[in-house]
């Protein structure tokens, strides 16, 4: 009798096979499942870094425009038309008042969409390659600009800038997750224009 009461206390203070099979499943599932979310959030972290360096992109292209817009002077009743916007699909060229003097004696400031690069000159000499251009974006895909009315009748632009975080990417195009595109568009408003 005692040799058994020896044998059953030894038994149970050890684990048997299928208790430790199903502890280590246990463990390995909860590992799993803590190494996918840490996984999946490096993911969103980095979708999320990429969402806002595009939109800071954009952002900053349409701050410095309407910056320039505020200083947009003239009336094209009067001057004729494209004397205060002059467009062509990939260049805006603006009439600004750049000495703040109110009178028109200044001269055109330009936007130019090459590539995937938005450009500005303070002082447009009339030839995209004459003139000194600072580079604003280089991730921008797609960009729209539309003056209303021939002459203007409002005294505002709509610009839409489409960007994503790489253009020239190849493996990961333009709207895909790890290429995010965003899409934001403005009214420019012109105070100084007179549409009447």
């Amino acid at each position: 009798m005692y040799n058994n009461w020896i044998y059953i206390t030894k038994r149970n203070k050890g684990f048997s096979l299928i208790e430790l099979l199903i502890a280590s499943v246990l463990v390995s599932s909860i590992l799993l499942l803590i190494g996918s979310m840490h996984l999946y959030s490096i993911y969103e972290v980095k979708h999320s870094e990429r969402t806002v360096k595009v939109q800071n992109d954009i952002g900053f292209v349409l701050a410095h425009m309407q910056t320039q817009f505020l200083n947009i002077i003239g009336n094209e009743l009067f001057y004729g038309n494209a004397t205060v916007i002059n467009r062509s699909p990939s260049l805006v060229q603006i009439y600004v008042d750049s000495n703040f003097n109110g009178v028109r004696d200044d001269g055109f400031a330009a936007y130019w969409f090459t590539g995937n690069l938005v450009r500005y000159t303070p002082a447009f000499t009339g030839s995209t390659a004459t003139s000194s251009w600072q580079d604003l974006s280089n991730r921008v895909t797609v960009f729209t600009f539309t003056k209303l009315g021939m002459p203007m009748s409002e005294n505002y632009a709509v610009v839409d800038i489409t960007a994503c975080f790489d253009p020239d990417e190849v493996s990961y195009p333009c709207g895909t997750s790890e290429n995010p595109e965003i899409t934001m568009r403005s009214n420019l408003f012109m105070p100084s224009v007179s549409v009447n």
